[in-house]
């Protein structure tokens, strides 16, 4: 039946859907059945007249125009234009990773002292300047760039500490695929 629908259609998933709304028709009208032709030849005519009523409304909707994002781009190609076009949106993988690292670093910045913890936040969550910092906290801006750097060498340590995966690699970050952190969350960058 599959066979059949295919040879129509030119779709795989149409061409299963065909197969099996045959066998649900043919289970419907199995009373009707008179049994003047061989089963199979009954299911075949089911078959391809519900293939050819799915080209036709396809064809009067101007499908065969169209063409789906999951659909690979060759037979020796198995790739689909979906997987070929480039979107800003994470994918799952991603998403968790970034979920997961974000809220790691946040338990990682719970436990930090007070002033560390303050600057981080100043600078990363609150998005501020180093001059901003400067006048919010009452100091200098050479103070508030050393008193920042000694605070993400300790936020690097306690990461460390609670993953010590992250110790492998000569290059920060190198274990974690860097995604832009969504807004409210820690950020990392200088």
């Amino acid at each position: 039946m599959w066979a059949v629908a295919f040879r129509v259609l030119r779709n795989n998933a149409d061409a299963e859907e065909i197969a099996q709304d045959t066998f649900l028709r043919a289970h419907r009208g199995l009373a009707t059945f008179r049994g003047e032709c061989s089963l199979s030849t009954w299911l075949h005519r089911i078959a391809l007249n519900l293939a050819r009523n799915r080209y036709w409304y396809f064809f009067r909707r101007q499908r065969h125009a169209s063409m789906s994002l999951e659909m690979p781009l060759g037979s020796e190609n198995p790739v689909s234009l979906g997987e070929l076009i480039a979107s800003d949106e994470m994918g799952p993988v991603r998403e968790a990773n970034a979920t997961e690292f974000t809220q790691l670093v946040n338990r990682c910045m719970a436990g930090l002292a007070g002033e560390s913890s303050e600057i981080l936040m100043l600078r990363c969550e609150g998005n501020q300047s180093y001059a901003e910092i400067s006048r919010t906290l009452g100091l200098s801006v050479g103070t508030v760039k050393s008193r920042l750097s000694r605070a993400r060498e300790r936020l690097r340590a306690a990461m460390l500490l609670a993953c010590p995966e992250f110790a492998g690699g000569d290059e920060s970050g190198q274990w974690f695929d860097a995604v832009r952190p969504p807004i409210g969350h820690a950020n990392l960058s200088p």
